[in-house]
C-alpha cells in the first residue's frame, strides 16, 4: 500500500513483508535527474511519479512539493518473512487503520506467528462475509439461499434465526 500524505508531503510504503523479502526495489523517487532513468526506478517510485504527474495535471497546490518527497518504507513490528499468501488481508487491515504519516500506526497484529496466523484466519473470514453479504453483491440472494439450505440440513436453530 502506498500512502500519499499531501499535508505532510510524505509518501509511505506499508507492506507486511520484511524489506529483505520484498518484491520491489526501493529508490529515492526524487524524479529522473541526470544519471537516473525512469526504468531504473523501483515500482513505488514509479507510482509516486504518476501520482505527482496527475497532481500537476489537475493543478493541485502540493504537486511541486510532492516531486521532492522521498518514498519511505514504514517499519512494522508485525513484518513477516514467509507469508506470501495473506498480503491482501494485511493490506485491507492496513487500509482500515492507517490515518496518516504523522499518526501512530498499530493494526493489532501479533508478532507471534501462531497468534498472527489465527488473526489472519479470522480477518479473512470477516472480509469474505462482508463481501458475500454486501448489498452490492449481485449474488447475495443465491449465497443466502445456499447458506440457509446448508444450515437447515444441520438443524441449528440459532443460526437459522440469524439467517431469517
Amino acid at each position: 500500500m502506498i500512502c500519499f500524505d499531501l499535508d505532510n508531503t510524505t509518501v509511505e510504503l506499508v507492506d507486511n513483508m520484511h524489506d529483505s523479502f520484498a518484491y520491489y526495489k526501493m529508490t529515492s523517487g526524487k524524479g529522473t535527474g541526470k544519471g537516473t532513468s525512469f526504468r531504473s526506478l523501483g515500482s513505488p517510485s514509479k507510482v509516486k511519479h504518476y501520482i505527482v504527474e496527475y497532481l500537476k495535471d489537475v493543478g493541485h497546490p502540493t504537486a511541486t512539493r510532492m516531486v521532492n518527497a522521498d518514498v519511505t518504507r514504514k517499519r512494522l513490528g508485525w513484518e513477516t518473512t514467509d507469508n506470501f499468501n495473506d498480503c491482501g488481508v494485511f493490506t485491507m487491515r492496513h487500509m482500515e487503520v492507517y490515518k496518516g504519516s504523522d499518526v501512530s500506526f498499530e493494526c493489532g497484529f501479533s508478532t507471534n506467528k501462531a497468534i498472527q496466523k489465527m488473526q489472519l484466519k479470522n480477518l479473512r473470514m470477516k472480509i469474505a462475509t462482508e463481501l458475500l453479504l454486501s448489498d452490492a453483491n449481485v449474488y447475495k440472494g443465491i449465497v443466502m439461499g445456499l447458506a440457509k439450505e446448508t444450515i437447515h440440513g444441520m438443524k441449528d436453530e440459532r443460526v437459522l434465526k440469524m439467517l431469517n
